[in-house]
């Protein structure tokens, strides 16, 4: 649903709908993988509903677009004053006492960034160049204000 673009009356809908249901189903014992990925998700859809007024926040879901066409759930933190960001995964394997191999949070200041650029194909998305990690990132927002809000902040000297 995250790709389709629904409207927002839609999406409005829906997330009443979850929400209700969330409220009425007793869970005996939450498994942490599903509840951080409902979280997630429920995160990531109340901010595009919540985006018809200006984004205030200073940390929001995003979705990274691996090279395997997959998409990791993930948050992006903006630090307006020291002028960096954080990037981290919501870990789907948090069972577990160790993570995943592979990185999971990075760290990036302003100089670190070397540039952003949108994209074409969709108003939420947008690329991020990095001059440490030989990794750039393709990362859908919740809406194109929040990727606007993104390109702003990282653009502004």
């Amino acid at each position: 649903m995250a790709m389709l673009k629904p409207p927002v009356w839609f999406l409005k809908s829906t997330m009443e709908n979850i929400k209700l249901i969330n409220r009425c189903a007793a869970t005996i014992s939450p498994i942490e993988k599903e509840k951080q990925q409902f979280l997630f998700w429920s995160e990531f859809f109340m901010e595009a509903i919540d985006s018809e007024t200006d984004v205030t926040c200073a940390r929001f879901p995003v979705l990274i677009q691996e090279l395997t066409k997959q998409f990791t759930p993930s948050y992006l933190t903006l630090n307006v004053t020291e002028r960096s960001m954080i990037l981290s995964h919501v870990l789907e394997n948090s069972q577990q006492k160790k993570p995943p191999p592979g990185i999971h949070r990075w760290h990036f200041t302003a100089g670190n960034i070397k540039a952003v650029s949108a994209s074409k194909r969709d108003d939420r998305s947008m690329f991020l160049y990095v001059h440490e990690n030989s990794d750039d990132f393709n990362l859908v927002f919740p809406s194109a204000a929040h990727c606007n809000k993104f390109v702003t902040v990282v653009r502004s000297p």
